[in-house]
């Protein structure tokens, strides 16, 4: 009889701890409504954001792969028979410099690329430029171009900026800016206009500049 009553006193002792407060199995946290995740995001846009706020979105990956941060926007430069420009200011003249055969070999593309709170291009916005030079002007533009690269979600929209400078001159610039949209479920539309410019100098140097306005 003794072994009988044994199991009833067990299963009832075991059932009193898990009743009993701060035992009981936690319960998973409410899922984020659609309007916290949308608060959220445009406060990690605006640069106003909150751990908090970065940690509730990362919850869903499926969101953040496409939430930009506002410390994700880098430069990149690809120069090929060109060289990066050292101490140059925008006024930099060829006074007394030699002239040399026009030179009109290589390419310059720069780059602006956004990415997301999960590490990946969101979009990529480039800008492409061939010139001639002599040692003593930019003689002359031969290509100018932009494009963009996006993760999909992106529409590319029109040209906002697309302005050469002048040539043949000691120096000249190459400016291009258009704008991007995105608007997806949840995340509030983003517009960006990024720009870019590249100045150019007679010795075939070069001095890249970028970045967004929204």
């Amino acid at each position: 009889m003794a072994r009988r009553k044994a199991l009833p006193t067990l299963v009832f002792a075991v059932a009193a701890l898990l009743s009993a407060p701060g035992t009981a199995l936690a319960a998973e946290a409410p899922a984020a409504s659609a309007d916290q995740l949308a608060a959220a995001v445009t406060r990690i846009v605006g640069n106003d954001h909150s751990a908090a706020d970065l940690a509730l979105v990362k919850t869903r990956p499926e969101i953040a792969r496409h939430v930009p941060v506002p410390d994700g926007l880098t430069i990149s430069v690809k120069a090929d028979g060109y060289a990066l420009a050292q101490g140059k200011g925008a006024s930099a003249a060829a006074g007394g410099a030699a002239l040399l055969a026009e030179n009109c070999a290589g390419s310059i593309d720069v780059g602006l690329q956004q990415r997301s709170m999960l590490g990946n291009v969101i979009w990529q916005y480039i800008h492409h430029v061939e010139a001639c030079s002599d040692n003593v002007n930019v003689t002359r533009f031969l290509v100018r171009r932009d494009m963009a690269r996006t993760d999909g979600t992106i529409e590319i929209l029109e040209q906002t900026q697309n302005v050469a400078g002048a040539t043949p001159a000691a120096w000249t610039t190459s400016m291009f800016q258009r704008h991007l949209k995105q608007c997806l479920p949840i995340i509030p539309c983003t517009n960006w206009y990024p720009w870019i410019r590249i100045t150019l100098y007679a010795d075939h140097t070069y001095t890249p500049e970028g970045s967004i306005t929204t």
